[in-house]
């Protein structure tokens, strides 16, 4: 199973956010995933929840019930995914047993005490997972620099795979290279995934990254690279799989451009 941790928020074009595009893109490529994180009871979360039926995404309903308001990109900090408990989300994702890969991204890490919480229940999580984390920094909604870099450090602490994007490398302040050889794990950056070995693949950039990480982590799972049924999450290097995976990511964000 997949799942995604971080927020799921009202657009103009329906629902987003970089925890529920990675989740809805995976389950659509035949991946089972769910989203774990906070939605609030307002309108626009019980709308939030029939699109997760509709979608067949799993999710707990013991998080499904915030007194505070769902988000939006005028309007962050103060809502439903803002307010983790980490008992409680460690709680939910332990009513699942075959979980392979945690997704963890975007505002809800650029925040010290949700990070702080969501980093909590993941680090006592076992059988420990496969983790992707993917910053999605967005500078206009950072209220705070210094304190969304702390707590982006501290989640690639946890991350075998980043997901970057310039704008990423630009609010940390090091290289690619560099934040590779301090946190020693691979990173995947315009199209290209590099190796701790110092080897790389390179593939099409993609046009935006809306559908991205889904597409690349549900390729990676279903061929089996994060174990097998029955045994413990474990990242398994294959480099034809890994260059199929980022192709089709790729391609995915082409289709939803020029579906969007």
């Amino acid at each position: 199973m997949i799942v995604a941790i971080g927020e799921m928020l009202v657009n103009g074009q329906g629902f987003g956010g970089v925890g529920w595009d990675t989740v809805a893109t995976s389950v659509s490529h035949g991946s089972s995933s769910a989203f774990i994180s906070p939605v609030s009871s307002d309108p626009a979360g019980r709308a939030m929840l029939e699109e997760m039926v509709d979608r067949h995404v799993l999710f707990d309903p013991d998080l499904c019930s915030s007194p505070y308001p769902s988000m939006s990109l005028s309007r962050i900090d103060g809502t439903a995914p803002m307010h983790v408990d980490s008992e409680r989300l460690l709680s939910a994702l332990q009513v699942n047993t075959d979980i392979r890969v945690i997704h963890l991204g975007s505002a809800t890490l650029q925040r010290q005490e949700p990070s702080e919480a969501i980093l909590c229940a993941v680090e006592r999580y076992l059988p420990k997972p496969v983790v992707f984390v993917e910053p999605f920094v967005r500078r206009e909604l950072i209220p705070d620099k210094n304190a969304a870099v702390s707590s982006l450090r501290h989640s690639f602490r946890l991350a075998d795979v980043l997901v970057l994007r310039q704008e990423d490398i630009l609010l940390l302040g090091q290289s690619r290279k560099e934040l590779q050889d301090e946190y020693g794990c691979r990173v995947v950056l315009d199209g290209v995934w590099y190796n701790t070995d110092g080897s790389s693949i390179v593939s099409r950039p993609p046009a935006d990254d809306r559908a991205y990480a889904g597409t690349l982590i549900s390729v990676m799972h279903e061929a089996g690279l994060f174990g097998q049924d029955g045994a413990d999450p474990v990242f398994t290097y294959d480099r034809v799989v890994i260059e199929r995976a980022l192709a089709s990511a790729a391609e995915a964000t082409y289709v939803e451009r020029d579906e969007s």
